[in-house]
């Protein structure tokens, strides 16, 4: 899965350097999990996960929490505008094609 660390490379490529930022991720399926972990080792500073599946959210909360115990990471409501970036892991999409 390359989902992350791909999502990662990305923003820095494009003049975006993660660390110490606030990332909103929207979706908290497959890529929304590899997502979380590679923002968490980039040193993001704060990260809400917002997913209609609130099971989906507390398993990559807390998979996320084992690995980086001192990262600010939540589950709350969805307002973009509490964070430098936002990130879109639905498929969502995907309907459009």
């Amino acid at each position: 899965m390359f989902d992350g660390i791909d999502c990662v490379n990305g923003l820095i490529k494009n003049g975006h350097q993660p660390e110490n930022k606030s990332f909103l991720l929207v979706g908290a399926g497959g890529a929304g999990a590899a997502i979380s972990i590679a923002l968490a080792d980039a040193g993001v500073q704060r990260l809400r996960i917002v997913d209609l599946d609130q099971a989906k959210v507390v398993r990559v909360i807390a998979s996320v929490r084992a690995s980086y115990p001192n990262m600010e990471i939540d589950m709350g409501p969805l307002v973009p505008k509490e964070f430098d970036v936002v990130a879109n892991a639905t498929p969502l999409g995907y309907l459009s094609r």
